[in-house]
Formats: structure tokens, sequence, C-alpha cells
């Protein structure tokens, strides 16, 4: 049995950065199986997170698809808000469209989505164990002089900018090559 269901089902049918093919690939179609579980388990609260993205794929269309789904369980109450990790107290900026459902028998009060809390600062995010020091790529090097961000993304780097960091990340990907200004090196996993 289960009390809370989580599920971020696969973005890469619904992300911008994605294929975008939506439920015509196998992973954008993983939401029925969520459903299958909420439908069957029928856990006390369920929350489904993915990228923003999903609300604008197809028109909007996938997203009410979604939504009309989960509102036909009829004993959930369901409420959905896009957040932003950079506003709950992470410096970074990454925002993601949550789906809540709780059990209409097993509410208390009206369900509200968390108030934003204050932002921790960047440099504490610094992973302080690495001692060693990276040569970043030559056309960087000036440009990494002038920079007052914390972090830079080098995959981003172009002739004229230089996207830094001072406050808060970009969403990591998989290809990331960020440059940690005040260690000289790149950012490390931790």
């Amino acid at each position: 049995d289960i009390d809370i269901y989580v599920c971020g089902f696969p973005c890469q049918s619904f992300s911008l950065a994605g294929s975008r093919k939506g439920m015509d690939e196998p992973r954008g179609t993983i939401f029925y199986d969520c459903l299958k579980v909420i439908k069957y388990k029928k856990p006390t609260i369920f929350i489904l997170e993915n990228v923003k993205g999903l609300l604008s794929h197809y028109k909007g269309n996938t997203f009410e698809v979604i939504i009309i789904y989960l509102n036909k369980l009829k004993y959930y109450n369901v409420y959905h808000k896009v957040l932003n990790t950079k506003d709950y107290g992470i410096p970074q900026n990454r925002e993601r469209i949550f789906i809540v459902g709780i059990r209409k028998d097993k509410m208390k009060k009206e369900f509200t989505f968390p108030k934003k809390k204050k932002m921790k600062k960047i440099e504490s995010y610094i992973d302080q164990t690495v001692i060693k020091k990276d040569k970043p790529y030559d056309f960087c090097k000036e440009k990494l002089k002038k920079s007052k961000g914390v972090f830079v993304d080098l995959m981003f780097v172009n002739i004229t900018s230089l996207t830094s960091y001072q406050n808060y990340c970009p969403t990591l990907n998989t290809h990331s090559e960020l440059w940690c200004v005040p260690k000289h090196r790149y950012a490390s996993v931790k």
C-alpha cells in the first residue's frame, strides 16, 4: 500500500531541449503507468513532476489530457503549479510543473503550494574538498578573467558573450561544462 506516490515521469518527450514527441514515443506514455498505480493503489497523496514544457506541448493539449485523466478518478482534488527551485532556497533556475492530488476523503483543509523561501548563497554549494585546478578552453580564458559570476556554463560561451551566474545556476544537463570561477576548475558532481 502507498500513502504518498511521487513520480517524475520522463521529461525528454515534453522538454524544449528534448525530442518533444510526447505520447508518440514509449517514454511519453509512462504517465499512463503512473495513472494505473494511482488508480489501483489509491494513495492518500500523489505528486507528479515534469518540465514546464509539458504545459505547452501540442499547444497545451497533452497537459489537458493528463488533467482530464486525473480528474476522471473522481476521488482526488487535483492541483498544479510551475515552481522554480530558486524560489525555494536552492540557487538553481529549474522550473518544473508539479501536479498534486489529494484524496477527498483524507483532506483536512484546502491545499496550497509552499510559500517562497529565501535563496541560499550559491557560494555555499561550492565543493571545497576538490583541490585540483583545471584549464578552460583557450577561447574562454580572457572572458573568464572578466567574469563576475560564481559559475559559468562553458557550453554556451560564444565570441561576444559569456553566460555567468552570480546568484543561481541554470538547470544542469548531461553535457554541462559548468566552470567554478573562484576555484578555477569545473564544477564537481557534489
